[in-house]
C-alpha cells in the first residue's frame, strides 16, 4: 500500500467513524431541528 492509499484510507475511516456517530446522535435525539439553531443565534448574537 502506497503512502497515498494509505492517508486515503485513514481520511475514509475517520469519515465512516463521524458518519457511524452522527447516525447514532440522530437515533438518540441529540440533534437539533437546523432552523431552531438559526433562531436561537439570531436571537442570541443578532445574526
Amino acid at each position: 500500500m502506497s503512502m497515498e492509499e494509505y492517508k486515503r484510507k485513514l481520511l475514509e475511516d475517520e469519515i465512516e467513524k463521524k458518519l457511524l456517530k452522527s447516525e447514532e446522535d440522530y437515533k438518540n435525539g441529540k440533534v437539533k431541528n437546523a432552523e431552531d439553531v438559526f433562531k436561537e443565534w439570531e436571537k442570541k448574537y443578532g445574526i
